[in-house]
């Protein structure tokens, strides 16, 4: 997180562009979802869902102030 917002700072200060950012990056490899987690991720999503929906309202009025 900390070196994409630098990223996003160089490119705001006009030092490289948004377009450079891939070129700077290495990947050392790509995470894929193990199928076999499916139900455990589809009940934390439906929780995380439900939390949002419940804090909106609250969100909203924090953010009237």
């Amino acid at each position: 997180n900390a070196r994409g917002a630098a990223f996003i700072a160089s490119a705001g200060l006009n030092r490289i562009t948004f377009d450079d950012i891939p070129g700077l990056i290495e990947y050392d490899g790509e995470f894929s979802p193990d199928d076999a987690n499916r139900p455990v991720y589809d009940q934390l999503y439906s929780e995380f869902t439900n939390i949002y929906r419940k804090n909106r309202g609250i969100f909203n009025r924090l953010n009237k102030v």
